[in-house]
């Protein structure tokens, strides 16, 4: 465990919490793999009163055409409360957004999304599209947060993610996954 993984999810978690990392003290010595555990229960904590709200967007959506949906959403949904929502989506409406919405929002989304409650709608989304959010990703050095979209997305779609990774990409993105991940990862070499 290095101390670069670390680091990654408390920044995960110090965003969760609006901190910068550098505000978080105390968990320097506890195992990256708790951390995350940490950021999950953080996140199913804070928002599980608002559950039944994002519910009833996420059921608004559905009644709103596509292409206001998608500009309502970039208007008026943070980022965070987006990611919330859509893991509630119908995937096959989950794909047709994310056509629609601005790249950068839609990273932003990705950020605070939890990929493992979400995993029929992050599966929906064309492969090409996760390519692209996964450059931004790798030019922001996001490599917490690609790793948990490694261990959940199809072949094709991890394909089109690596294709923007360089082997020092690579050595960041490792240390987050398991070895069966790493070994998917690997075999795109």
């Amino acid at each position: 465990m290095s101390s670069a993984t670390q680091q990654a999810q408390i920044a995960r978690i110090a965003r969760l919490l609006h901190l910068r990392a550098e505000e978080i003290e105390g968990l320097d010595d506890v195992a990256s793999a708790d951390l995350r555990v940490l950021h999950d229960q953080i996140a199913t904590s804070l928002f599980a009163g608002g559950q039944r709200r994002f519910a009833g967007v996420a059921q608004l959506s559905g009644a709103i055409p596509v292409p206001a949906a998608a500009k309502l959403a970039e208007k008026f949904l943070p980022p965070m409360l987006a990611a919330r929502v859509s893991e509630l989506l119908e995937p096959a409406k989950a794909a047709e957004l994310v056509r629609r919405i601005g790249l950068d929002y839609l990273v932003e989304v990705a950020i605070a999304l939890d990929p493992a409650r979400a995993t029929p709608v992050v599966r929906s989304i064309p492969a090409e599209r996760v390519g692209e959010v996964a450059r931004e990703l790798i030019a922001r050095q996001e490599y917490g947060v690609l790793a948990e979209f490694v261990r959940i997305v199809d072949d094709r779609a991890l394909a089109a993610a690596v294709v923007h990774a360089d082997d020092d990409d690579r050595d960041g993105i490792a240390p987050f996954l398991d070895v069966e991940d790493l070994a998917r990862l690997d075999a795109l070499r």
